[in-house]
């Protein structure tokens, strides 16, 4: 480069934009590539493959579970794709949770992705979700075509979100929920309901508490999509003991073990915050 060319560069402004900005504005088009791709797959797979593979021989427990593989393999697809432009880091490998069918799952629900990060770490499951969705054209009918539970409004004619994970548990699926019912409030826990734990009394089989991490925050409750965070989010599962609850307990001792529950994965989120600060 020329002295001339040196002293114009001096005085002219720079009006290239930031490197850090330029790296943000493509996260946020990442993000957004990721989604389309989420939602327009769960249509093609729920409208067109899935009914395809209803129509293999089985019974319904053996089709739902046919369905739910095949998700799960979509989600598995979704995530490492996800993993390797460096939105979200979840391995799926190290963060593969043991459960043997029946069994219950809970979890907290911090981001709009727990869903599909706890279906790749479990295996094949049905999820309880609101009923809403199942009237969803994009998602609708892969939720129903892999026999997941919907949950309604009181008086609204639905089954009992509790008596279909009941007969989903019987026929020896494993159920996972939120008994928050929602994704979390920012930073904390939300009331927890006793639907999973009056599920366990019923049945018999156990529950798996599971914490779901993601730092920095993103996708929380009430934030839009596009708010992404400048750096990849790290995405974890850590499991707590498993819980059994005994078929005699009242409901006082079904709240009992609702509130330890819930106290232990904020012990937990309120150790982690503690280890960062």
């Amino acid at each position: 480069m020329t002295p001339a060319r040196r002293e114009l560069d001096r005085r002219e402004p720079d009006h290239r934009p930031p490197a850090g900005l330029i790296r943000h504005v493509l996260r946020v088009a990442l993000t957004g590539v990721a989604f389309t791709g989420f939602f327009l797959g769960a249509a093609l797979l729920g409208s067109v493959v899935l009914q395809l593979v209803r129509l293999w021989p089985g019974g319904l427990t053996e089709r739902q579970r046919r369905c739910q593989r095949l998700v799960r393999a979509s989600w598995v697809l979704f995530h490492d794709c996800i993993r390797w432009v460096g939105l979200v880091d979840f391995d799926r490998r190290s963060h593969a949770l043991d459960v043997r069918a029946p069994a219950i799952v809970i979890a907290n629900h911090p981001t709009l992705i727990d869903i599909t990060v706890l279906t790749v770490a479990v295996g094949p499951a049905c999820v309880v979700a609101k009923k809403a969705l199942f009237s969803n054209p994009l998602v609708g009918p892969l939720l129903r075509a892999c026999g997941h539970i919907a949950v309604g409004l009181p008086g609204d004619g639905t089954e009992s979100a509790v008596d279909q994970a009941e007969a989903r548990l019987r026929a020896g699926h494993v159920v996972i929920l939120f008994p928050e019912g929602t994704r979390s409030p920012v930073g904390g826990l939300g009331r927890f309901r006793l639907g999973a734990f009056e599920l366990a009394r019923r049945t018999g089989v156990p529950i798996l508490p599971v914490r779901i991490t993601a730092e920095p925050p993103t996708l929380w409750k009430g934030l839009p999509w596009y708010s992404v965070p400048r750096q990849t989010v790290d995405f974890r599962l850590q499991p707590l003991p498993t819980l059994s609850v005994d078929a005699s307990a009242t409901m006082a001792e079904l709240r009992d073990i609702t509130a330890t529950t819930k106290a232990a994965l904020a012990v937990r989120a309120a150790g982690r915050r503690s280890q960062k600060s």
